[in-house]
């Protein structure tokens, strides 16, 4: 969301000025979203639901960065950001195509995170999981509905 407004004048300092700065602008949204990158080749998701919304969250800032780079003739930046856009929008499809998915589970009453672990896992170690996406007052009172990984 970051945006350079150079002030404008007719001095030609002022214009050599305004120019270093929009090119300052553009050098530092390029490193950001460099690190961007980096962030999302390092980061584990833990549902196939977080991949994909992070997947369209960077598709969209590297589309609008490219738009940028192309209408302002860089064309070299704009072949860049768009191999980039394709590495990563690939390799976070692969990863959420890899990893479960997010369902609401509905349950009449409210049980303990360990007993809902293992009638939906078969696997009590899982409650910790349980516990910290549906976050009740206490494990032994979980919500009757909350978010929770497919399998």
């Amino acid at each position: 969301g970051f945006s350079m407004q150079p002030t404008s004048t007719t001095a030609p300092i002022g214009q050599a000025i305004a120019t270093g700065q929009s090119a300052m602008g553009m050098l530092c949204q390029h490193m950001a979203l460099a690190s961007l990158a980096l962030a999302c080749e390092n980061w584990q998701p833990t549902s196939s639901n977080e991949a994909e919304a992070l997947r369209r969250l960077v598709s969209d800032t590297l589309d609008a960065a490219a738009t940028q780079a192309a209408d302002t003739g860089f064309t070299d930046i704009w072949q860049a950001l768009r191999a980039l856009r394709s590495a990563l929008t690939t390799e976070l499809s692969e990863r959420a195509s890899q990893l479960p998915e997010q369902i609401t589970v509905n349950r009449n009453a409210s049980v303990p995170a360990l007993l809902l672990a293992q009638q939906l896992y078969a696997d009590g170690t899982r409650a910790d999981d349980l516990t910290r996406r549906a976050n009740p007052i206490h494990p032994a009172f979980m919500p009757t509905s909350f978010e929770a990984l497919s399998a």
